[in-house]
């Protein structure tokens, strides 16, 4: 359940275009204000910002559910700014823009609209629409392993785990997604075969697998057998990322674990 979002512009008659100044990105939960409210500036033949105050921009959406929210703005120094615009409802979604002149007549003539962004989404959480992104094909690797206990030994279905010698420092476990999704639940085990596990750790999450940032410290398991869980809720569904970084802080016996990583079957379709 995802909504993808074109930003599209239709172009007034006597305004050379609307520039985008602001735009939603991410995700939300279905209902809730965009974290990031659209602005959009317009400007006259001459490239410059236009100074008619009585024209008014709307946003309209294409598609199922409804857009609410201050959906006409008008134009305070050229610019438009949109507050507490929301959408409900599944499927696929474009916000459309245009101006009109202040008391409804339209001054845009027929021009193709074009697009100023996309790939901005509204995730809508629901019941098993979540998958463990740690097997295929999310590619799993380790800066040390022990042994026959390698990253790929790291998702629940492995009868061991993966370990990091106890010396090594900054030992950790990384996942690379293949694509940006949103991380909702990260799940950990301990060995499967042994009496070790990680008590604490420190999770990264990154966009592009070299700058990274730290979301945070988290409690580890307390033996080797039951499950720990931590949602994450940056948004109401979830952290939006492609890497996943874990690094031990404190352990059982050794650094060894096991995990998942609960993120959407699919983003954007």
């Amino acid at each position: 359940g995802c909504m993808r979002f074109e930003f599209l512009v239709d172009q007034p008659g006597y305004v050379q275009g609307l520039r985008t100044i602001a735009r939603p990105s991410g995700y939300l939960a279905a209902g809730e204000p965009f974290a990031t409210q659209p602005v959009l500036q317009a400007n006259n033949g001459n490239g410059d910002v236009t100074s008619d105050s009585t024209m008014v921009v709307t946003a309209v959406s294409l598609g199922p559910g409804i857009l609410s929210g201050v959906s006409r703005v008008q134009l305070h120094q050229g610019v438009a700014t949109f507050t507490n615009l929301a959408l409900d409802g599944g499927g696929k979604h474009r916000l459309r823009f245009y101006i009109e002149r202040k008391g409804g007549s339209i001054v845009f003539k027929d021009q193709p609209w074009f697009a100023v962004t996309s790939g901005s989404c509204v995730q809508i959480c629901r019941k098993n629409d979540f998958v463990d992104r740690t097997e295929a094909p999310t590619v799993l690797s380790a800066s040390h392993w022990w042994g026959a206990y390698t990253a790929a030994e790291s998702n629940f279905g492995s009868s061991i785990s993966w370990c990091a010698a106890d010396s090594t420092v900054y030992a950790h476990l990384q996942a690379d997604l293949q694509a940006e999704y949103q991380i909702r639940v990260i799940e950990t085990k301990g060995q499967g075969d042994w009496d070790q596990w990680v008590t604490e750790y420190d999770l990264y999450f990154s966009s592009d697998g070299f700058t990274w940032t730290k979301q945070g410290s988290y409690d580890g398991n307390t033996d080797s057998v039951s499950t720990k869980t931590h949602t994450f809720s940056g948004t109401a569904c979830g952290m939006f990322v492609r890497y996943v970084r874990i690094v031990p802080t404190a352990y059982y016996g050794s650094k060894c674990l096991r995990w998942k990583i609960w993120a959407p079957v699919s983003n954007c379709e």
